[in-house]
């Protein structure tokens, strides 16, 4: 004990000794309270609420799914009705003889006794119940496949459910950037709502997200696909790809001719559009209010001021040449020119 007690005695703390200390006492509080606050980060909750959303969204899809492989007219029916008859409880008071629970020799005799003595098999009729259901069951994934969105037809409003279902899924993915799952649910949301008369944006979506993931390959699929829509998602994206294409990457088979021939064909669908990106600084200083525009009709003034004010404008500009190849056509074909495709 004197010798412990002597070494003790010899040992001299020094200031920096004290500061090495305090210092790695620092350290590891700060590790574990920066742990901590990740763990608990505004960023980390919300994106754990956003995966939430996206897992919830998924289970009811597979649910309306499963529901609309089988659909039976008659079941359908039954619980529509159902749900009309169920009337609201009623308020709290004496209880009446319905709500009677009787025993013994007070049970009535329909309780009691057995009047039918005609034998029934319950797994008989179970079994031609289900041969009768599966008779009456439709694919409506299949049978309505292109037309799910129309009023006529399809069982509504459960095909348009599973329509507004995917495109929320399509949003919550690019939101946590899931592009894989968002390309999926958008691709299938277009081909069950078709591309004669959609009611749904989910072409626009899927040509923004080939844009914002810079594939160019499957934008050029699509708007190929869709030679004959009208929206300015898909004719003006159309003509700043081939630009690229044309002017930048000088790749086979682009030209100045199909690249014009593709702006040409975007002017026609959407002129208030052309003239929004050529002179974007004259816009921008007298539009306001412009990010309360969502989901305008075609062919239309909001349209134009919708995509101008979205992430696409942005890609026009950076592109180099192309707002002063745009403003070139623009005034060649105010002048009396002639573009590429002869309009």
């Amino acid at each position: 004990k004197k010798a412990c007690s002597k070494r003790r005695r010899d040992v001299t703390w020094t200031g920096l000794d004290h500061a090495i200390r305090s210092a790695s006492k620092l350290k590891k509080s700060s590790s574990y309270q920066e742990r901590r606050k990740a763990a608990l980060s505004r960023d980390s909750r919300e994106s754990q609420k956003l995966q939430l959303h996206i897992v919830k969204t998924q289970r009811e899809i597979e649910t309306l799914r499963a529901k609309l492989k089988a659909w039976d007219d008659v079941e359908e029916a039954e619980r529509i009705q159902k749900e009309k008859e169920t009337q609201p409880p009623k308020k709290k008071g004496k209880k009446g003889p319905e709500t009677w629970n009787l025993r013994g020799a007070a049970r009535p005799a329909w309780e009691v006794y057995d009047f039918d003595t005609r034998y029934e098999d319950k797994h008989a009729m179970a079994h031609e119940e289900a041969c009768e259901k599966a008779k009456r069951s439709r694919n409506i994934l299949v049978l309505y496949k292109g037309r799910m969105g129309q009023q006529v037809g399809p069982p509504q409003p459960a095909s348009r459910n599973f329509l507004a279902l995917l495109m929320q899924l399509g949003h919550l993915c690019l939101q946590a950037k899931k592009y894989k799952v968002a390309r999926a649910a958008f691709i299938e949301c277009m081909d069950l709502d078709g591309t004669d008369e959609p009611i749904t944006s989910a072409r626009c979506q899927l040509m923004r997200l080939y844009l914002e993931a810079n594939r160019p390959e499957s934008a050029r699929r699509l708007w190929e696909r869709l030679e004959n829509d009208t929206s300015v998602w898909i004719r003006y994206s159309a003509a700043l790809v081939e630009y690229v294409s044309w002017k930048l990457l000088k790749e086979k088979g682009s030209t100045r001719e199909s690249a014009e021939a593709l702006l040409a064909k975007a002017i026609q669908a959407n002129v208030f559009c052309a003239y929004y990106l050529a002179f974007s600084e004259t816009f921008d200083t007298v539009m306001e209010y412009t990010e309360d525009i969502e989901g305008a009709n075609e062919e239309t003034l909001e349209e134009a001021i919708e995509y101008c004010c979205s992430e696409q404008h942005g890609a026009w500009v950076e592109t180099e040449g192309s707002i002063e190849w745009l403003k070139q056509v623009i005034l060649r074909a105010l002048n009396g020119g002639v573009v590429a495709d002869g309009k």
